[in-house]
């Protein structure tokens, strides 16, 4: 029985799909049941609704924020928004919505933070650090991959990076890398090469692609 995929997956089904079928897999990674798929999408959806529960939590509390409050409760406010932001780059369907909204949100957290420190010029210096290290990290963010493998409950095992890395395209590969450090970087790109090898050394063959694919991690 051939198994359908959702069009835009959560991190569960995305691995799942990831895994079918796949030789860059071990061959037990490789065979999912409509049993597994079923479960990994309910997952996914209950996610999706956590997600949009707390999303209308936080948009009632900045609308009911005082003009005048200190800055503890700011703050607070914008480590839920990028949370929240981060969690929606994983979830299922199309979420542009609220994505856009969530930027919106943290714009206005951002007005006021910025406006509670314009009599220190450190501290500004700091914001606008703040601001260019997370623009970064939110056009990472457009690869749903980064944010499966963010999530502290990802599916994606360490045993199954490197064949995960090695089957997604150019784009998300170097959009993982931004995320990992030097040394992160180039234990994955010694791991990645030895796996390809060790797969071409047994009975089955290697996808093309495959090698395409290590060529951009070693290039990243």
């Amino acid at each position: 029985m051939t198994l359908l995929f959702s069009a835009q997956p959560g991190c569960r089904e995305a691995h799942l799909e990831r895994r079918y079928k796949n030789p860059l897999f071990p061959k037990e990674g490789r065979r999912v049941t409509q049993e597994e798929l079923n479960r990994a999408r309910q997952a996914d959806e209950a996610d999706c609704v956590a997600f949009q529960e707390d999303l209308r939590i936080l948009l009632r509390e900045v609308i009911e924020l005082p003009a005048h409050v200190e800055s503890d409760p700011v703050l607070k406010l914008k480590e839920r928004i990028e949370f929240l932001y981060e969690t929606c780059a994983g979830l299922p369907g199309e979420l542009s919505r609220e994505r856009e909204g969530l930027e919106r949100l943290n714009h206005l957290i951002m007005q006021r933070i910025m406006a509670g420190a314009t009599d220190d010029p450190y501290a500004c210096w700091q914001l606008k650090q703040e601001e260019i290290a997370r623009n970064l990290h939110w056009c990472a963010l457009r690869q749903p991959l980064v944010a499966h493998l963010l999530r502290p409950d990802s599916p994606i095992s360490s045993e199954d990076l490197v064949p995960t890395l090695l089957s997604e395209s150019e784009e998300s590969i170097s959009a993982v890398m931004t995320i990992l450090d030097q040394e992160q970087q180039n234990l994955l790109r010694l791991q990645a090469r030895q796996w390809l090898e060790r797969l071409q050394s047994g009975e089955e063959e290697v996808p093309a692609i495959a090698w395409q694919r290590l060529k951009v991690l070693e290039e990243c």
